[in-house]
């Protein structure tokens, strides 16, 4: 029976690397490699070979077990080996663009073929741009050979371009079987139809190579959605026919959403994550320091560039870029000491007289299951203004979905509290004044009625939330609502911490740095934001009674008649 493979995640592999690389030596065909390098260039390297680099090619030669890959034996079940596809996620000065982009295609153009996949004519190198990527790319390749006394003996004839580099080897046989062509083009060009100049073959392999410009680019829902576009599709459909191409990518990421990083968890890529060493922070020693490049990264380098970046409030960008930790624990904006979790919603259910019931909502405008999610939550606001998260929906659906999600979230709480008023925040920007108007019709038709919030400093009679009335961005909303966490008075049930809608809305909490989300969505952000947007009541003081049943086991409340659980209502407790 073939194993289950989970979705890869990064940070246990960035927890567990080994880069002692236990178990695995580098292959015949990865020494060949560097030594043709080392002929190539007519002289050793200037720093030693890493074993890093010996396990990237290896992996790209299909040489590589699962068993081999330097993380633990968790990560390691979460890899199903893919040798036509490679996603190589690696810090900067790690050299992954010179093996990939600059060695891969002459050690192609030397040998003419690939292990385990035979004859190579043609390969596509996509870079961010043209201009700027691409043509470094080209240049590479061309300082490279362009002097090489190997080359030029072994090449009956080379050609150099900004955007290409055409080998013909010396021999006897026809002028297409000996030629090996690397063109470069940035992502936005285009790579369907793409064809080498001699045999008019289609690409045998694509290497896409830090397709991500900047930060700018990285938050540009357009050009994210091209990027998206060509690495799940586009690429596939440009590849030669018969399922034999291949596609290699290296990258260095920028958030937990960007399209690479999307790649590399996705399960269709064999994933790679490469630091710049395997820990670094204020404590450690140079006894206990490992480097991924010993020779090129050394201890006191290493630890330099990490007290720079924490003396200039860089250190976020540091550890984006070297050590590959998308949002870093120093930088989070909800350390995880500020999660607090309380043991039962049934404890709440038995007092509820004295909590009010609020209801946060950020809907979807999209009738696609693939677009944004739609949240809805449930708090349960105490005498200490404490925040008691009771229900939650997190998940992709439809506008009428979300709608009837919401519905039933109200009946059920209703019939549970016996009929306790609740108010429900619903923005009301622009376009969204719509959902105002289609939920008091609902109400009507469905016979089920809740108050709209008001927004804090609203006139009398005006109700919906208007974020844009609020200062700044996304971001700053969320960091208004941060003092709620710092003084513990954001709580959630433990009952929920396993379910999807929890774990998302765990993930874009754990990704929220100051600077900005780094998950995929932050849908569940703008559900915690709105409480600090809701004009609600803090309800009177009291002594709270116990509870007169209560089921240790599951921590529910006997008192009320359970619920039979629905596929629409997964969370019903």
């Amino acid at each position: 029976m073939q194993k289950s493979v989970s979705k890869f995640n990064i940070d246990k592999a960035l927890d567990t690397i080994d880069y002692t690389y236990p178990g695995y030596l580098p292959s015949e065909e990865a020494l060949e490699f560097f030594n043709l390098m080392r002929l190539v260039q007519g002289k050793d390297f200037e720093f030693k070979t890493p074993l890093a680099h010996y396990f990237m090619i290896d992996v790209i030669f299909g040489n590589v077990k699962v068993e081999q890959f330097p993380y633990s034996k968790e990560v390691q079940d979460m890899i199903k080996v893919n040798i036509k596809r490679v996603a190589i996620m690696a810090s900067r000065g790690m050299a992954k663009s010179s093996v990939v982009t600059a060695f891969l295609p002459v050690y192609l153009a030397i040998k003419g073929k690939l292990p385990k996949y035979g004859k190579v004519y043609f390969m596509v190198a996509i870079a961010a741009s043209a201009q700027g990527g691409g043509r470094v790319i080209a240049k590479s390749v061309q300082s490279l050979c362009q002097d090489s006394t190997f080359c030029q003996n072994y090449f009956e004839d080379m050609r150099f371009t900004e955007t290409e580099a055409e080998f013909t080897r010396k021999g006897t046989g026809s002028l297409d079987d000996r030629t090996f062509l690397m063109r470069t083009m940035g992502f936005s060009g285009g790579i369907r139809g793409t064809r080498s100049n001699v045999g008019s073959h289609r690409p045998d392999i694509l290497v896409f190579d830090d397709t991500i410009l900047n930060t700018a680019a990285a938050y540009s829902k357009t050009q994210m959605e091209t990027l998206e576009e060509i690495i799940f599709s586009d690429a596939e459909n440009a590849l030669v026919g018969g399922g034999k191409g291949r596609i290699y990518h290296v990258f260095t990421p920028f958030h937990a959403g960007d399209p690479n990083v999307k790649m590399l968890t996705s399960g269709a890529y064999t994933p790679i994550v490469l630091p710049i060493c395997e820990r670094i922070d204020d404590q450690i020693t140079k006894e206990e320091f490992r480097s991924g490049w010993p020779d090129m990264h050394p201890y006191e380098a290493v630890k330099a560039q990490y007290e720079a970046a924490k003396a200039s409030n860089k250190l976020q960008s540091f550890m984006q870029e070297r050590m590959l930790r998308i949002t870093s624990e120093e930088e989070r904006m909800v350390p995880e000491y500020m999660l607090k979790w309380y043991d039962s919603r049934g404890l709440i259910l038995a007092n509820i007289d004295n909590f009010n019931l609020v209801v946060t909502t950020d809907f979807t405008a999209s009738n696609s299951l693939e677009g944004d999610y739609s949240g809805i939550a449930v708090w349960a606001i105490s005498p200490n203004d404490e925040k008691y998260l009771l229900d939650l929906s997190l998940r992709k659906t439809t506008i009428q979905g979300q709608f009837d999600q919401l519905f039933h979230m109200i009946e059920k709480w209703q019939k549970w509290t016996k009929g306790k008023q609740i108010e429900v925040g619903v923005e009301v920007d622009g376009q969204q004044q719509v959902t105002l108007y289609t939920l008091e019709k609902m109400r009507i038709e469905k016979n089920i009625w809740f108050n709209f919030a008001r927004q804090k400093g609203a006139s009398p009679g005006q109700v919906g939330i208007r974020s844009r009335k609020e200062k700044g961005s996304k971001v700053d909303r969320f960091r208004a609502i941060l003092p709620e966490f710092e003084l513990g008075k954001i709580k959630f049930p433990k009952e929920l911490e396993d379910t999807p809608d929890m774990q998302e809305l765990l993930e874009e909490i754990r990704k929220a740095s100051h600077s900005g989300f780094g998950s995929l969505h932050d849908d569940g952000l703008d559900l915690i934001s709105q409480l600090g947007m809701i004009d609600y009541y803090v309800p009177a003081g009291g002594e709270l009674p116990e509870p007169e049943k209560i089921d240790e086991g599951n921590g529910i409340w006997l008192g009320w008649e359970e619920e039979e659980e629905s596929e629409q209502d997964p969370l019903i407790f």
